[in-house]
């Protein structure tokens, strides 16, 4: 499968052509597809069963759409579309995480390279002089062998997430846990929200029917406990139920999906009701990070300060010591 840039670059063209009347085959070739789609696709394979291998589950449902509804054309915008925002929001995430992070990295390499370095180098050089009270530089030492052991966990958790996130039991738990976060649990959602509206109101807007909108947009989740939702939620207006009542059974969804829900089934537009709450709590999410980075910040550049001055204080014992032992 092609990484996500590449996708996008080659739908762009591809959808470009279609666009302007250029046959399926045709626009495949001067689009760049790999020849094996090409020759599956002359074969008289359907194109969503020949592209498996350059495009990713979403975006191959899009097309599974267009061929249903005879009209490709339409499927490789939306999926370009789709792709793009999801680029954009990984953008977004990224640089705003970006600046903490690094600080944040670069706050516990100064402690490892003071306690593993520094420190033993100033021992020694008291040790030498005849200076042993030292108990301060064993506190330190001790401070950061611990946090080399956090960030070993840290690595170990990460690994086994990476190795284990595609079993449905096992997903499904870290998702309970990530959900459980005071403050991540909480943006989490939000990040899930804000994919599930935006490519909920693309397809509505394209015409696909409400059920079909539904299925088609969990796809792209990794979120297990959030595809089971929409799919209750799938049934329940299968059975007849307004999308605002369903919407009420899930905890996933916040206030301001129901009531943009109410309102779209009220005026008869749901395509531009819940582009609405899309945009709201995208604008959520990015006062969230703002607020986050800003907070991050003054924090880690405070405990790279603090950690400093209990070296620099740690040594004023020990010089104490040696300017009494010189008089």
């Amino acid at each position: 499968m092609l990484k996500e840039k590449e996708q996008l670059i080659l739908l762009k063209k591809f959808s470009k052509l279609l666009s302007e009347g250029i046959p399926i085959e045709k626009s495949m070739i001067l689009s760049k597809f790999p020849n094996k789609s090409i020759e599956m696709v002359k074969q008289g394979l359907p194109f969503s069963k020949s592209c498996k291998s350059i495009f990713s589950e979403k975006i191959l449902s899009y097309f599974e759409l267009g061929e249903f509804s005879g009209d490709i054309s339409k499927a490789a915008s939306m999926a370009c579309k789709s792709i793009s925002f999801e680029i954009e929001q990984k953008h977004m995430l990224i640089n705003a995480f970006a600046y903490p992070s690094i600080i944040f990295l670069f706050s516990i390499f100064s402690v490892i390279f003071f306690s593993f370095y520094i420190i033993p180098q100033i021992e020694s050089v008291f040790y030498t002089m005849g200076v042993k009270d030292i108990p301060a530089f064993f506190y330190i030492a001790l401070f950061a062998k611990v946090l080399i052991g956090f960030v070993f966990l840290c690595a170990l958790f990460w690994i086994f997430i990476k190795n284990f996130s595609k079993n449905i039991v096992v997903r499904k738990f870290l998702e309970k846990v990530i959900f459980l976060l005071p403050v991540f649990g909480k943006i989490y959602k939000k990040v899930l929200l804000l994919r599930f509206m935006a490519d909920l109101s693309m397809l509505l807007q394209y015409g696909v029917p409400i059920n079909i909108a539904l299925e088609k947009a969990k796809i792209p989740f990794l979120s297990s406990n959030f595809s089971d939702d929409i799919s209750e939620i799938k049934n329940e207006i299968e059975k007849g139920q307004k999308i605002s009542e369903a919407f009420k059974t899930s905890s996933i969804f916040e206030d301001i999906c129901v009531k943009m829900a109410l309102l779209g089934e009220e005026t008869g537009d749901l395509p531009h009701s819940f582009k609405t709450a899309y945009e709201i709590i995208f604008d959520d999410i990015k006062d969230f990070i703002k607020s986050f980075s800003l907070m991050v910040e003054p924090l880690a550049t405070l405990f790279v300060g603090f950690f400093a001055a209990v070296i620099v204080f740690s040594m004023l014992t020990p010089i104490t010591i040696l300017i009494d032992k010189i008089q």
